[in-house]
């Protein structure tokens, strides 16, 4: 019989932690402990989880900081996902940290916030105007995919959710060797990559039938995917980056542009694709473009690839809670403690 793991849930208030919490619910192996949000401490998850109510019992209350660390303090093995905010996610995990280290518990982390994504420390200052912690807690910190991160720790910051679509689609190119190391992507994300507070430009009733770009050649995740390329395949790559907003709640739709300067035949190309996910269970390679609404909901990632005229073109479709934060979240949970990584991430999409 396999054991319960313990999870703690680190910042419980928004889109991805309601799917943290629905994920873990659904797990056969991951025990609820505890949710903690400061803002929101002593009130009841499923008054603010409405969705969740008939699955949360009106004794499950956000915890503060405090009472989280006490509960932690008792336990001897745990998994901490967080998906606090960028900025304050460090110095609480530091302190959990160091709590596991003085109490001797089994630590598992896997973090969604931006803090322990980056190699270059310098890069995440200047992007997000944050002092970063010392370099060695974020040394301790493995930033990737598990459909592409092979070597990892117990402690894991999973890529943003455009990251997660462009990645995906990127890097089986990155096998050709070809040394063309240039990427033109244009993403459309729905409007809950915007998080839960309204804001203008960003909330849904402003996208709704609407449909622009912003921070073109500029986006964050621009930064972290060269970072995270050169640190983990140590490959210097130019990606322009072109976001724009869809007028959807769920999902990402990311097409990746590259021109290689050797000729390679499209079955080639599709065969490179195959092998380096034959293993993935979350990663399908289609003969037809994909959908967001086929995935939307779920942990999979569809992936279809084109060439015409020398240009080869992959298209990615992703849930942008799921697979691109919560779900791969699971899914890295799932690897840490040594589950198959597909366990309690078996729905299916809803389709309409």
């Amino acid at each position: 019989m396999e054991e319960n793991i313990s999870i703690y849930i680190v910042g419980g208030t928004g889109y991805v932690s309601g799917e943290l919490i629905r994920l873990t619910l659904d797990h056969p192996h991951f025990s609820l402990k505890g949710v903690m949000s400061n803002s929101f401490a002593g009130e009841t998850i499923a008054d603010h989880f409405t969705h969740l109510k008939h699955k949360l019992t009106k004794d499950q209350k956000f915890l503060n900081f405090s009472s989280l660390k006490q509960a932690i303090a008792n336990e001897s093995k745990v998994t901490i996902l967080s998906a606090a905010p960028h900025g304050s996610t460090a110095n609480i995990l530091e302190e959990i940290i160091s709590l596991a280290n003085n109490h001797d518990i089994d630590l598992k982390i896997v973090d969604t916030s931006a803090d322990f994504r980056f190699s270059n420390l310098a890069t995440y200052e200047t992007l997000y105007g944050i002092k970063p912690l010392a370099h060695e807690i974020h040394q301790s910190f493995t930033c990737g995919i598990p459909e592409i991160t092979k070597d990892f720790t117990s402690r894991i910051a999973h890529p943003g959710c455009f990251s997660t679509s462009i990645l995906l689609a990127m890097v089986p190119l990155l096998l050709l060797n070809d040394h063309e190391d240039y990427f033109l992507v244009h993403s459309v994300t729905g409007s809950s990559g915007s998080g839960a507070a309204p804001k203008n430009n960003t909330h849904h009733p402003f996208r709704n039938e609407n449909f622009y770009a912003y921070s073109a050649l500029n986006h964050r995740h621009q930064f972290e995917i060269e970072d995270l390329v050169k640190h983990s395949f140590n490959r210097e790559i130019q990606l322009d980056f072109l976001p724009h907003s869809g007028p959807f709640v769920r999902g990402i739709h990311s097409s990746i542009s590259y021109r290689p300067k050797n000729k390679i035949d499209t079955m080639s190309i599709k065969k490179l694709f195959s092998d380096f996910y034959k293993d993935s269970y979350f990663v399908k390679i289609l003969n037809i473009p994909p959908k967001i609404k086929d995935v939307a909901g779920t942990n999979y990632a569809e992936i279809f690839i084109e060439q015409q005229r020398g240009t080869i073109i992959v298209n990615c479709v992703i849930d942008n809670l799921i697979k691109g934060a919560a779900g791969g979240s699971i899914q890295w949970a799932n690897k840490l403690n040594k589950f198959n990584e597909s366990t309690g991430l078996l729905s299916a999409s809803t389709g309409w």
